[in-house]
C-alpha cells in the first residue's frame, strides 16, 4: 500500500483528487504543522455488510423491567452527582459567608 503525506491546507484543495487515489488503494496522512492528525484509508471491501433482520436473535434478551423508572441506589452515578452537587454548593455557600465576614471586620 502507498502512502503519501500532504498538508492539511494542500488537502482541503486536492480533497477530490485524494478520495480517488485512496480508492485505489493509496493511504493519505494528513498532516498540520508537520505532524500527522488524520488518515484517510480505502474502506473495508468498499461494500457495506448485509444485514439479515432476527440474525441476532437468542444473543442476548431483554430484561422484563427494561422501560421501568430507574430508582438510584446507594453507590449510584446520580447519588454521587447530587452529592458532589451539594458538596459544591455548600463551598460556594462558605466562601460567600466567608466573604460576608471579611468585609464587616474591615470597617
Amino acid at each position: 500500500m502507498v502512502t503519501l503525506t500532504v498538508e492539511l491546507a494542500d488537502a482541503e484543495t486536492r480533497l477530490a483528487e485524494l478520495v480517488h487515489e485512496v480508492g485505489a488503494g493509496a493511504e493519505i496522512v494528513i498532516t498540520r504543522d508537520g505532524h500527522p492528525v488524520a488518515r484517510l484509508v480505502p474502506t473495508a471491501g468498499g461494500r457495506r455488510m448485509d444485514r439479515t433482520p432476527g440474525s441476532a436473535r437468542g444473543l442476548f434478551t431483554v430484561p422484563d423491567d427494561f422501560d421501568a423508572p430507574h430508582v438510584p441506589h446507594e453507590g449510584s452515578a446520580s447519588e454521587y452527582m447530587r452529592m458532589a452537587s451539594d458538596t459544591r454548593r455548600e463551598a460556594e455557600s462558605r466562601e460567600w459567608i466567608e466573604g460576608l465576614i471579611g468585609d464587616v471586620g474591615a470597617e
